[in-house]
């Protein structure tokens, strides 16, 4: 039996490979790459001098070198696992979505095995996303099992901040339901592209003396047309009511009092899957909303560390079995 595994997390923007300690279900090495599905696709889309597979697995393959190289580990035949954007149309290979409802212990995961090849010369499992009628998620589900399995956590509302934020309803140890919020990316349109550009600016300041801005933010986010907000962030500097430190913030503010404000009516625990300045964000929206006696931040650690810890789980309980 072996006491590791490698264990791939491969997004759209970033790349995290880890040597994880099967026993412990924890990375003991992590390495961390900017080759992320997006940019590795846009690079074979333009030369196409070879078949996609290969491409992708000609990538993998050196950035796995780097563990070896770091750790004075031999990773020889090692088993692999590789979840996220590689099972998608733009990655290694796609596979189809699982459906609902979806079990959080992982025995409703779509997976595709690799036999070792001379580029690869590991046992590989690619895992798949999961869909719901009309929403689609790829790499949160497998940090779903890992919160789950380390949070002991059977029923409640989980959520995943980011630049497409997701909330994740489990009932019984299965996903019945899941939303994708474009809070992230929206907030980047704005500040970045948008006629808002001018009207915010992001100042290194105590987040107490824009606390006010964010507030309102919040609230109007919550219980007005976000269109009409978003455009009340251009009044607020025509008529000098915020400066451009206060209206990055209302900006903020109003995005996530808009996204949150759907969780009002639930009435499970709901679980805050992130970590630094976006995770604090979140918890003063919750508190300002009156939802914080329901929240539960789940430890930075343990979202960390959630996809290894799923496919150390995966790996010992559904891959290698005869």
């Amino acid at each position: 039996m072996t006491e590791h595994i490698l264990s791939c997390d491969w997004g759209t923007t970033n790349l995290r490979i880890a040597l994880v300690n099967l026993k412990e279900a924890r990375a003991v090495y992590i390495h961390r790459s900017d080759r992320g599905i997006g940019p590795v696709y846009s690079i074979w889309d333009k030369q196409k001098n070879e078949d996609k597979r290969t491409h992708f697995s000609n990538v993998l393959a050196e950035e796995l070198n780097n563990i070896p190289q770091k750790t004075g580990t031999s990773i020889d035949r090692l088993p692999l696992i590789v979840s996220g954007m590689a099972s998608s149309q733009n990655g290694l290979e796609e596979l189809p979505y699982a459906t609902l409802p979806f079990r959080v212990d992982g025995n409703d995961t779509l997976v595709s095995k690799f036999t070792p090849s001379d580029t690869l010369p590991f046992p590989m499992w690619l895992t798949s996303g999961v869909c719901s009628p009309n929403d689609v998620m790829r790499g949160e589900e497998t940090q779903l099992i890992g919160i789950c399995r380390s949070m002991d956590i059977n029923s409640g509302v989980l959520v995943f901040p980011g630049t497409h934020s997701k909330h994740i309803h489990v009932e019984d140890g299965k996903v019945v339901a899941f939303k994708t919020y474009m809070t992230g990316e929206m907030f980047q349109l704005m500040t970045k592209n948008s006629m808002l550009r001018s009207t915010v600016e992001k100042e290194n300041i105590n987040f107490s003396e824009v606390r006010t801005a964010f507030e309102k933010g919040v609230i109007n986010g919550s219980n007005q047309n976000l269109l009409n907000v978003l455009f009340s962030v251009r009044a607020n500097r025509l008529l000098k009511l915020m400066t451009k430190g206060e209206n990055w913030h209302y900006l903020s503010g109003s995005l996530l009092g808009s996204e949150l404000i759907t969780l009002a009516k639930a009435d499970q625990p709901v679980y805050l899957c992130g970590g630094g300045d976006l995770s604090a964000l979140y918890r003063s929206a919750f508190g300002i909303l009156g939802l914080a006696d329901r929240l539960i931040t789940v430890p930075p650690d343990i979202v960390d560390q959630a996809v290894f810890t799923a496919h150390a789980y995966l790996f010992s309980t559904i891959f290698n079995q005869p």
